[in-house]
């Protein structure tokens, strides 16, 4: 996920490449520090100042003059400002991470020493303007606030339980969960699916219980969150749609299934 807005798929497609050169670079790069977690809350613009960061593992936001800007996830790569300067620039995570930390001295340095490198990073950079670009044309007329709610939950953790009431509905970021009703196993949530719309919607009780079936990130989107949330981003009020008709179709089929048998 880059963005809570929604994106033309050129930028995703560039954001995808983006990636794929991050990894080659770390991939031939011969002096590399050793990964290390980063608590959560930690606002690393300001913890490691001149530096590049190499993402191995995590998920953070990026928010600028209390606006959110990006996130930034697995094999990106962040420059952070000098020290003393753009402090109105926080770039954090609820949840720890793993990143690898080069100073930028370091890092050109090992650039230098093999030309492949720079002209990967030069395009690595070409392709983050592009991106940062596209991002700011989005967020034109867009009044998106910072207060998004990421979650991440371990395999085995339950994200919904059947029977609590609900104050959100919830976007699967990345991973999978598994949907159960009275103890038997009825769907699966992939990566990108909304879940937890009917109750929210209904404003009644949970129907199924949620439990994560590998690590998993959401989106937990409250009812104060949602009118934004569909002004900046008008797919998502079609996914919630299409999910929601999903359902209820496939609750057609199985009362019809009950009937004629």
């Amino acid at each position: 996920m880059l963005s809570i807005s929604d994106l033309q798929p050129r930028t995703l497609e560039d954001y995808e490449k983006s990636k794929n050169i991050s990894r080659q670079i770390i991939g031939k790069l011969e002096h590399l520090p050793r990964s290390i977690k980063i608590e959560g809350n930690v606002n690393i613009a300001a913890e490691y100042p001149s530096s590049i960061i190499y993402i191995v593992d995590g998920m953070l936001k990026c928010s600028l003059n209390k606006k959110l800007v990006r996130f930034y996830s697995n094999n990106d790569f962040i420059i952070t400002p000098e020290k003393g300067k753009h402090s109105d620039e926080i770039i954090s995570s609820e949840f720890s991470i793993s990143a690898l930390i080069f100073t930028s001295t370091d890092f050109i340095g090992y650039l230098k020493q093999n030309d492949t490198l720079l002209d990967l990073w030069l395009e690595y950079n070409s392709l983050f303007h592009q991106i940062m670009l596209d991002l700011c044309s989005s967020f034109i007329g867009d009044d998106v606030r910072t207060t998004v709610d990421i979650r991440q939950y371990s395999k085995g953790d339950v994200i919904v339980k059947e029977g609590d009431t609900p104050h959100f509905l919830f976007e699967m970021i990345e991973g999978r969960a598994t949907v159960f009703s009275e103890n038997a196993e009825v769907g699966e949530i992939r990566e990108g699916e909304i879940f937890g719309e009917i109750s929210f919607l209904t404003e009644s009780t949970r129907t199924a219980t949620v439990v994560a079936s590998q690590k998993c990130v959401t989106q937990a989107i409250h009812g104060e969150e949602l009118e934004g949330l569909s002004r900046a981003r008008p797919a998502l009020i079609y996914a919630i749609a299409k999910t929601t008709a999903k359902r209820l179709l496939h609750a057609n089929r199985r009362l019809k299934d009950i009937f004629v048998t």
